[in-house]
């Protein structure tokens, strides 16, 4: 955009400024349909709110009455389960959310907006880049509410679940959750390693062990095949 050698000096400032204004908020301000990474941590007061967010809460089913993926839904803390230490990356992770207060929902012209609204974001670790999300859409939930985010894109590292509301001033991040992706073994080097509990580590000491076994029984085999 070229400035008018005819104006004034003072005017061709002006109008140089306006361009130049103009010209930086297209480079800095994310264009209307791109999701915005903008993000601003504002964890809830932990006094008078209290947010949180389970994984896989159904996933004993013995555990889960026979109620299926229905057992932490409009229920309490003690019949829902937490298993973020080695989560399976299928086509989507159950999860479970509860928050004591308003979760804002954005209705009519905005409904469709990607930037108006509760959602729950998947992120890898240390990363702003969204990988997978879902919207909630229950303003006032009664005790803790289930619903599936896709998982299937995901590799093996450590990944957290951020719980974002998404406004016209950026997204706010409320409640973050750390879990593991134990499977598919694509793995990311640049994710730090996850925490071994003592049930993946059984679970190696276990499989060690019969990879040994197997090699000493092929060993005897091939002997007595001699």
């Amino acid at each position: 955009m070229a400035i008018d050698e005819r104006l004034p000096l003072a005017a061709q400032w002006i109008s140089a400024l306006l361009i130049g204004s103009s010209i930086l908020a297209a480079l800095v301000l994310p264009a209307a349909d791109a999701q915005r990474l903008d993000y601003k941590f504002r964890p809830l007061d932990p006094v008078l709110y209290k947010a949180t967010i389970l994984v896989d809460p159904c996933k004993d089913q013995v555990l889960a009455g026979g109620r299926g993926f229905s057992c932490c839904k409009s229920s309490g803390i003690a019949v829902c389960q937490d298993h973020p230490e080695a989560v399976v990356a299928e086509e989507d992770l159950h999860i479970a959310y509860f928050q004591n207060a308003h979760i804002p929902v954005c209705l009519g012209e905005f409904e469709s907006d990607p930037d108006c609204g509760s959602f729950i974001e998947i992120h890898k670790y240390g990363d702003y880049a969204i990988e997978s999300s879902v919207e909630l859409r229950n303003e006032w939930p009664n005790g803790f509410e289930s619903i599936f985010i896709p998982t299937e894109n995901l590799c093996a590292g450590s990944y957290e679940l951020w719980w974002v509301v998404r406004t016209p001033s950026g997204p706010y991040v409320q409640y973050t959750k750390p879990f593991w992706v134990v499977d598919p073994s694509c793995d990311d080097p640049r994710l730090p390693p996850r925490p071994q509990t003592q049930s993946t580590a059984t679970a190696a000491t276990q499989q060690q062990h019969r990879a040994g076994s197997s090699e000493d029984g092929g060993g005897e085999q091939r002997k007595l095949a001699l």
